[in-house]
């Protein structure tokens, strides 16, 4: 039996091991993705403005002759000291290394056949947001910088296969919940693309705002970096949440946080006199947006304690109902019986035999040999590997008919209950030993059965 159970497990893995060829099949053509994405034509934020190059002779001359260094140490080619040239450049810096780890994580899920799934959600994660990022950068700097409306077809093209794929593995994951988190990724997407516009098409009004407060130019210059790492923070929060099942804690957090700054803008254009209507209402669904993430992930919350309150309930209604029922069941009535004296006459007596006959019988039989019997060593801390308060609750004897039953399995299996673990949570052991005590109860002495009853009663 023990050979077949290995067999059988050993079947199970290969099974599984072939089950995950697709996901490592995927894993390589996503690696191969983040090495072919530096030999296409891309338009890149380069010394010349709106420039077709392969992103590998950008690099060459990045780190050749770049005329600007970012932050004092990175190489850009953009004057360094201005707000939406300083985010380029890091956008783009980020997108070389989200390309790194896809292709590390790609070549590793190929080989690692158990953690091929997980290797590739994560390598799926950075490639689609660092491709995201990078294109979402270039439009927003041609057209802020000079009115430009530019598209990178082939760029939106990989980050298109990269988000499809990353849907298509949340999809498998989280099969009808995968609905909930799109809806709740668009709004994010929808309040980050709202806010950035709001503050990168009308940031006098909101500079206004802060002067009135009293903030100089320098505090006012550092919140509006801050708000813009927060929208890129705020947009990897929501990519990750996609594919996740338990962030609802979080997500409120985050949701509030952009409620406050998405209050603030809207704020800031009711109190300006010249407030361009379009930047106003992009504003305003920012607010309303976030209102209803908001909203949507309290019911959300409140839906899944009241799921876990009715589970805790349904099982705890479940075993007092078996402690009843068994209870119930096993009463024991006890009768007197009273037998009449009768003075012996002499004569064999029915059901009495002699002792020659009880003799001979005697040595014609062979002797039965004794079931043995086990003997567990006085309970106590130095001679256990960790301290149980029920079986530190038992005789001697209980200890050992206890031993025979449930953990040497003496007088038989018991599939329906699970293994007692010495030390550990054992709730769910005594649950199913009163739910299937019905076909086991004769096996159970009265006592260890009383033991076992007043300690699950306790639980």
């Amino acid at each position: 039996m023990r050979n077949l159970s290995m067999k059988e497990q050993d079947k199970s893995t290969e099974n599984k091991a072939k089950k995950n060829l697709g996901y490592r099949v995927f894993a390589a053509i996503l690696a191969a993705l983040s090495i072919g994405i530096f030999f296409i034509p891309c338009i890149s934020i380069g010394p010349i403005t709106y420039l077709e190059e392969f992103l590998f002779k950008v690099i060459g001359e990045l780190f050749g002759n770049a005329p600007f260094k970012a932050f004092g140490f990175l190489p850009s080619f953009l004057m360094s000291g201005y707000l939406l040239n300083d985010f380029a450049t890091c956008i783009f810096y980020f997108f070389l290394l989200c390309c790194v780890i896809t292709l590390v994580l790609g070549v590793v899920a190929v080989f690692c056949k158990k953690k091929a799934p997980t290797l590739l959600r994560v390598a799926t994660y950075f490639f689609a947001v660092g491709c995201t990022l990078q294109a979402a950068i270039v439009v927003s700097y041609y057209y802020i910088e000079f009115r430009l409306l530019v598209l990178d077809y082939f760029f939106l093209a990989f980050a298109a296969c990269a988000v499809l794929l990353y849907f298509v593995l949340a999809c498998i994951k989280l099969r009808k919940g995968v609905w909930s988190n799109m809806a709740l990724g668009i709004f994010s997407i929808i309040v980050c693309v709202a806010i950035g516009m709001t503050a990168a098409f009308d940031s006098d009004s909101i500079s206004q705002a802060f002067n009135a407060m009293g903030l100089n130019h320098d505090t006012v210059k550092l919140i509006f970096a801050i708000l813009g790492a927060v929208l890129i923070v705020n947009y990897l929060l929501s990519a990750m949440r996609f594919i996740q099942k338990k962030c609802a804690v979080a997500d409120l957090i985050r949701y509030c946080v952009m409620l406050v700054i998405a209050g603030f803008i809207t704020y800031a254009q009711l109190a300006n006199k010249d407030r361009d209507v379009i930047v106003l209402i992009l504003a305003i669904i920012a607010t309303v947006v976030t209102l209803g993430q908001i909203a949507l992930t309290i019911l959300e919350i409140v839906a899944k304690k009241k799921a876990l309150k009715n589970a805790v309930e349904e099982e705890n209604k479940e075993l007092n109902a078996a402690i009843a029922e068994t209870a119930t069941a096993e009463e024991v009535y006890v009768r007197d019986e009273y037998a009449e004296a009768i003075p012996y006459t002499g004569g064999p007596v029915e059901g009495v035999e002699m002792a020659e006959e009880v003799a001979d019988e005697a040595a014609q039989q062979t002797a039965a040999p004794e079931t043995p019997k086990v003997e567990t060593a006085d309970y106590n801390f130095y001679n256990t590997k960790s301290f149980d308060p029920f079986i530190a609750s038992l005789s001697t004897e209980e200890r050992n008919q206890f031993t025979e039953l449930y953990i040497l399995n003496y007088k038989g299996t018991m599939p329906e209950i699970p293994s007692y673990e010495v030390g550990g949570n054992n709730k769910d052991f005594f649950r199913k030993v009163f739910i299937y005590l019905g076909q086991y109860r004769d096996r159970i002495p009265d006592g260890l059965l009383s033991k076992m009853y007043e300690f699950a009663s306790k639980l």
